[in-house]
């Protein structure tokens, strides 16, 4: 608890490699639960807040709470605060805005660098092809895909 915030399923690991019996780790995980030391609801939100500043998409972001150990019902909440904010479209826009402002690419300049860049951070292919092209049309009107990127000018 001391180096940052930590979920129930954390420190019950941490316990458990310890070899510290469960008739000791209950009692205690429930001592700081009581005392507010341990909320896997403020853990979610703070982390899931975190991911999104860096960047990450909401199922990336679903994901790797999960991986944290916390259940399905605290992520939920801390996600629709997120989605609130802002969708995933809008959130991979202001990304591609500002690497290109930031690294100075032009608007046609390596967009498979930007493209594997938002994969890697969980947004949906839709969103990036959208996203790389400035694309506002319908799904009618969207490019055919090829390989997981779009086959328009833009890639």
């Amino acid at each position: 608890m001391r180096y940052g915030t930590r979920s129930t399923a954390q420190l019950r690991a941490y316990l458990d490699a310890r070899h510290l019996p469960s008739s000791l780790t209950e009692p205690l995980i429930t001592q700081c639960t009581r005392e507010g030391l341990l909320d896997d609801a403020v853990c979610a939100i703070l982390w899931a807040k975190t991911l999104r500043d860096r960047g990450y998409a909401l199922a990336a972001i679903r994901e790797q709470l999960l991986a944290k150990g916390l259940s399905a019902g605290v992520i939920a909440p801390a996600l629709a605060s997120l989605r609130a904010e802002a969708d995933d479209a809008q959130v991979a826009s202001e990304i591609v805005h500002r690497q290109r402002r930031v690294r100075a690419i032009a608007p046609p300049s390596q967009p498979q660098r930007l493209a594997r860049w938002l994969a890697h951070h969980g947004f949906d292919e839709d969103v990036i092809t959208d996203v790389l092209s400035g694309d506002t049309t319908d799904d009618t009107e969207r490019p055919q895909k090829h390989r997981g990127f779009s086959t328009g000018s833009v890639l």
